[in-house]
């Protein structure tokens, strides 16, 4: 039978009646429409038919070519200027750098549904700084409708990014409490005053007067507002507007983007969203290079490279990003970053350098409060753990890692019962490839089998085609010979014992090509993590810095990690 992708409008042959079709192209599953077969003894097409389509091609191919000299680019040289663009430059200027952003491409270019609100806001106020005062005022009135709603920015969320008109629709509904990027509604405010003959731009606020925690804890998303001039972009200093959270004061410390580098910022975050959510590292890789391609000086760009290289298998490329984004900003985030890769590395010392440093610039810094919790864990600590993770819990009780971290915790004193719980949350809070392996394993350990094979399905299902036997093999060697075994009826096995072959060494051994032993003592093993060094086989294999390694996205130090294994090849880092 054919079936269309809408994602990528292919059409496709799927034979196979017992199992799901999956793209081809983009590898999804959902978004496939069944493509209705010609019946037989069907009356003949009349012989006028050809020549009718042929004449409607050329009038399509007509408008086709009208519309694409409407969009045409223009050629531009030099640099980008601290100005507003219009379309035909942004698009002059991408087309310089090799770089096609797709929708994001004239993101900061009013649409008509953008210039009719922007008129109905704010069209009868005076000044440059009235117009952004009230687009800021009914931006936030939509918030405090609960449109949207502040979010921990630790992993992206279950959508790709948006483009403002899309974001104008989610602010339109009461109690959606959606989860817009800081990126999305800056880029709203800035393309509405545009539309309003106001010179805006987007910028990243580095860091505010007496926070106790930074603006973007994850280091991979940003925290942006909008500059607004009086005048002319290129005269004076501009003033800083937060729709996002309505801060009054100014940032202390702020990055004035062109165009162009926020369009790099929004690829980015695609990027980080293809890799988490999509577990497509090859497309997550085009767009993070891209972005850096459009704003090499970029942080939380260089940030985003590094973990997809890092999942890729580059990870002497991946750490070289890491230590380039915290070179340009060392602050906490990126502090939190490295300190977890020198956890995964068994580099506990440097780890529990680069978290205090971080939690001495930022004492509420809920990521790095979560890193030093894991580091506890690893070094058998589980009372200065647990005072950590409840400190996490006061301060961020939506981070993405704390559910997985307090199941390690639980795994560690025994109490599986409250693993299995927490390790369910978990799962619900934050469904991905890594999250249900740390899952599937706390499972195994208390014995229950059909949870267990449950997420085993659910980890190979989300799986790319292509990478589907590696994933299979890394499941039944993690979760044993049976962990894929058919769950259509699982009353008649539930919870029954393992047999000897899979209870054979409770402490999980992968060893590969690149040398690779995890043992994970919060998953309920007595022997803590090697990841490097100690004489056996280790995660840095031949190579004398990170081998293959994983990263976990955006900080929070615990948790399981899909690296890469060679040629995008796919590997199981337990962090715990």
């Amino acid at each position: 039978m054919k079936y269309l992708c809408v994602h990528c409008d292919k059409t496709f042959e799927h034979g196979d009646e017992d199992a799901k079709p999956r793209c081809p192209t983009c590898l999804r599953k959902n978004g496939l429409e069944p493509v209705a077969e010609p019946k037989k003894g069907a009356a003949q097409r009349p012989t006028w038919l050809p020549w009718a389509i042929a004449g409607g091609v050329l009038v399509a191919a007509g408008m086709g070519y009208a519309w694409w000299q409407s969009q045409a680019a223009d050629t531009v040289e030099g640099d980008v200027p601290i100005a507003p663009l219009d379309r035909s430059a942004v698009l002059g200027h991408l087309r310089q750098r090799g770089v096609d952003a797709r929708q994001l491409n004239t993101m900061l270019v009013p649409g008509d549904a953008v210039e009719a609100w922007a008129e109905e806001v704010a069209g009868d106020a005076g000044s440059a700084q009235d117009k952004a005062a009230a687009i800021q005022a009914a931006i936030r009135a939509r918030a405090e409708a609960g449109a949207f709603e502040r979010w921990s920015f630790g992993v992206p969320r279950e959508t790709p990014i948006t483009p403002p008109e899309t974001a104008l629709e989610r602010l339109g509904e009461d109690d959606g409490h959606h989860h817009l990027y800081p990126l999305e509604v800056a880029a709203l405010m800035t393309s509405a005053l545009r539309a309003l003959d106001v010179d805006a731009m987007v910028a990243e606020a580095v860091r505010f007067s007496g926070d106790r925690s930074p603006p973007d804890p994850s280091g991979q998303l940003g925290y942006y507002v909008v500059a607004v001039w009086d005048g002319d972009a290129s005269e004076g200093e501009p003033t800083a507007y937060d729709p996002y959270q309505g801060r009054e004061t100014q940032p202390e410390e702020m990055r004035i983007l062109d165009d162009t580098q926020a369009i790099g910022a929004a690829l980015a975050t695609r990027a980080l969203y293809m890799l988490s959510r999509e577990s497509d590292p090859e497309r997550a890789m085009e767009g993070a290079t891209q972005a850096t391609r459009l704003d090499p000086r970029s942080p939380s760009s260089r940030a985003v490279l590094g973990a997809v290289l890092l999942v890729s298998g580059q990870g002497d490329r991946g750490l070289d990003e890491l230590v380039a984004a915290k070179q340009l900003r060392d602050d906490a985030p990126r502090r939190n970053l490295l300190a977890g890769v020198h956890l995964q590395l068994g580099d506990v010392d440097a780890a529990s350098r680069e978290v205090s440093a971080a939690l001495e610039e930022y004492p509420d810094f809920a990521p790095g409060r979560a890193t030093l919790a894991a580091i506890h864990l690893t070094q058998q600590e589980p009372d200065l753990a647990r005072t950590e993770l409840e400190e996490v819990e006061r301060l961020d009780p939506q981070l993405h890692m704390l559910d997985q971290l307090w199941a390690g915790y639980f795994a560690t004193t025994g109490d599986m019962d409250r693993a299995v719980e927490r390790a369910q949350r978990a799962v619900e809070r934050n469904p991905d490839i890594q999250t249900r392996l740390m899952a599937a394993r706390i499972y195994r350990q208390a014995a229950r089998y059909t949870l267990m094979r449950r997420e085993a399905h659910e980890v190979l299902d989300r799986t790319p085609a292509q990478r589907q036997p590696e994933m299979r093999q890394l499941i039944q060697r993690m979760l044993g010979p049976t962990a894929l075994e058919p769950v259509d009826d699982p009353a008649d096995w539930a919870d029954e014992p393992l047999d000897d072959e899979e209870l054979d060494g409770d402490d999980l051994e992968l060893e590969g090509d690149d040398g690779l032993e995890l043992e994970s003592p919060l998953l309920g093993g007595d022997d803590g993590l090697q990841l490097g060094g100690g004489g056996g086989p280790s995660l840095l294999g031949d190579d004398d810095r990170l081998g293959g390694g994983g990263l976990q996205l955006g900080g929070g130090g615990g948790g399981l990690q899909l690296g890469g294994g060679g040629e995008g090849g796919l590997r199981l880092n337990l962090n715990e």
